[in-house]
């Protein structure tokens, strides 16, 4: 093993230590909204997989059935590429759910490094073919905190261009319309070189498996991406390890005049502190209204 490999290798398993400090305690004490109906650990590939599992939130009285078009919020866990399962954002999506009146799917892929970040938006594609096949979705919006805000933009660039695709290794051509984009605290343009650091640990010699160089950057993936992309809503806040990341990202959708909102948190003295991705991890704080609320609207424009 390399010094290179080392040095990422330790600095991933303390990510994780870091993550599971503060995700296991809060999980614990989240309380679930009650009008929302979850069907857990369903399967969008049939390998066995928990990788390859997800879950579908329905709000009260709302059902694939009952829709006379099927519209749904598809959500992308966070955790830098290396971490997590859909459970993480379990409280988060029901809140959604709710708030929007639409079904949440929150899917699991294969971090890193037991698969590549190129396999990771190959497997979600993989999921959005399943959930149009099996329940007749037409209709989408990507949704994703921190490395799942990067996550859902790859995805709608990689389904709406043959040449994404192609760079990829993605041979899905699927016919979805993909409504908006809601990227919570995201990673956009890969300021510290981290997603060059996994690749060249992880997959030193497999280029098919390394993120294109032009993608690190989801300003670029955009100048080579031949559609517009839909309204889209960024969130973050003064405390967000992301913050310059996201505001970069807004600047650059608004001075291409595209659809695009941003909120950006304050902390108060009075109030909770708005670090990342704080929507997610704390659904019920009152500072959480008005992202979700933003959610709500982005949605049901």
């Amino acid at each position: 093993m390399g010094i290179k490999r080392i040095v990422v290798e330790r600095t991933r398993k303390n990510f994780i230590k870091i993550c599971n400090e503060a995700d296991i305690p809060r999980m614990r004490e989240e309380k679930y909204p009650e009008d929302v109906h979850a069907i857990r650990d369903l399967t969008y590939m049939d390998d066995g997989k928990i990788e390859h599992r997800f879950d579908l939130y329905f709000p009260k009285g709302v059902s694939f059935e009952n829709m006379d078009k099927k519209r749904i919020i598809l959500d992308i866990h966070g955790g830098g590429f290396v971490y997590g399962l859909k459970e993480i954002n379990m409280c988060f999506n029901m809140h959604v759910a709710r708030r929007t009146g639409l079904p949440v799917a929150s899917v699991n892929y294969t971090i890193v490094p037991n698969g590549s970040i190129v396999n990771e938006v190959t497997e979600i594609v993989t999921a959005i073919e399943h959930l149009k096949n099996t329940y007749g979705v037409e209709d989408l919006f990507l949704m994703g905190d921190s490395a799942g805000g990067f996550l859902a933009y790859t995805v709608w660039a990689v389904l709406n261009d043959k040449d994404i695709r192609h760079d990829y290794n993605c041979f899905h051509n699927l016919s979805v319309n993909v409504e908006g984009i809601i990227m919570i605290s995201p990673g956009t343009c890969d300021s510290q070189n981290y997603i060059k650091a996994l690749d060249e640990a992880y997959f030193p010699d497999d280029p098919i498996n390394q993120v294109p160089v032009y993608a690190r950057d989801l300003t670029l993936l955009s100048e080579k991406c031949k559609k517009d992309p839909p309204k889209i809503l960024l969130t973050t806040s003064d405390l967000d390890s992301m913050l310059k990341e996201t505001l970069y990202m807004y600047e650059y959708l608004s001075k291409n005049n595209l659809n695009v909102k941003l909120y950006n948190g304050v902390s108060k003295e009075d109030g909770n502190k708005l670090y990342h991705v704080f929507p997610v991890g704390h659904p019920d704080w009152p500072e959480s209204d008005e992202p979700l609320r933003m959610i709500e609207e982005l949605v049901v424009q």
